[in-house]
């Protein structure tokens, strides 16, 4: 079984948002005066996100990621994992995405409870900047986490690092470095106008992936590897781990996006910058069998675009805060 969407792409991955709470306030995902949280009872049960997960990997999904807000604030996240593991971990392959403040805490927990890969959110190696960016002083438990991890047999480690023009774009070289003796993936991000972000803001931060590889050329010997996700991967000789960039706003990958998304409160989201949204927490609590659901599902896969709306000018910045998206 499979789920083509109208344009022939397959869907093999589904991020599923597990909250939309999180520790930092990072300038690029939520306004700085806050905002309101999904209120405790409309946020999925564990039990309804298993049930979501099992009829996407029936029909053919391969990868869940577990995102936020910050998953590992969410109470319970680590037996959310052992759930799933235990239900589809032997068809498809459980990631997490996490800033990394609480890795050092649950680390192991979640590689035990069956976790084989996580990223990292880390835009900084500068605790100055780390507030900054955050507007949260977590820089060093972040630093405990990047240890830690060094000890945790995971799968795959990647570091995502959204570039800024004037903020962290010093840093590009420093980030390279980790992969020296590390063997992780260092992943540059290129900026984008999440939640009230304007057109005006995202060129004032927006680095083009382009002068990303420009630039870390200039001190390093670089070689291109073969690549089939969203990111151009790259390598430096002899190092242990590797680096991406990834590049949403000038050279989009819409043609081989095979994913959905999972809100917190329930709504599948064809389209990370689409407002598009399908309720399917209301038939879950109302009883609905596999069959409505199925079909829910498949409605939602249809609504996909056929390119990222904002590279159309049908929006101009993200539809609400990166927290309530699920990344």
């Amino acid at each position: 079984m499979s789920l083509i969407d109208r344009f022939g792409r397959e869907i093999t991955y589904l991020r599923i948002s597990v909250t939309d709470r999180c520790n930092l306030r990072c300038i690029y995902c939520m306004p700085e005066t806050g905002i309101k949280f999904v209120p405790h009872e409309e946020i999925l049960r564990f039990k309804e996100i298993i049930r979501i997960a099992e009829i996407f990997v029936e029909e053919g999904v391969k990868k869940i990621r577990l995102t936020g807000g910050e998953p590992l604030v969410r109470k319970g996240v680590v037996e959310l994992v052992k759930m799933l593991s235990e239900s589809v971990g032997k068809k498809a392959e459980l990631t997490m995405t996490t800033n990394g403040t609480l890795l050092w805490k649950y680390g192991k927990e979640l590689y035990n409870a069956g976790m084989e890969r996580i990223n990292i959110g880390i835009d900084t190696l500068n605790p100055e900047i780390f507030k900054k960016i955050t507007r949260r002083d977590h820089f060093n438990d972040v630093q405990k986490s990047l240890d830690a991890i060094k000890k945790i047999p995971f799968r795959k480690i990647k570091l995502n690092v959204v570039v800024m023009k004037g903020i962290n774009d010093a840093e590009i070289q420093d980030f390279v470095k980790l992969t020296l003796d590390n063997p992780w993936e260092v992943r540059f991000i290129e900026y984008m106008p999440f939640g009230n972000v304007t057109l005006e803001t995202r060129e004032k931060y927006l680095l083009d992936g382009e002068t990303i590889i420009k630039e870390i050329g200039k001190s390093f010997e670089i070689k291109e590897l073969p690549s089939n996700g969203v990111a151009k991967k790259f390598k430096v000789e002899n190092a242990e781990g590797e680096w991406g960039i990834i590049t949403p706003m000038t050279a989009h990958f819409c043609e081989n996006c095979n994913r959905m998304r999972l809100t917190s409160n329930g709504f599948l989201r064809p389209c990370l910058f689409s407002r598009e949204m399908v309720d399917i927490k209301t038939p879950i609590r109302k009883g609905a069998d596999r069959e409505t659901l199925l079909k829910i599902i498949k409605g939602a896969i249809d609504k996909k675009p056929r390119i990222n709306p904002l590279l159309e000018n049908k929006e101009t910045s993200m539809p609400c805060p990166m927290n309530y998206l699920g990344g």
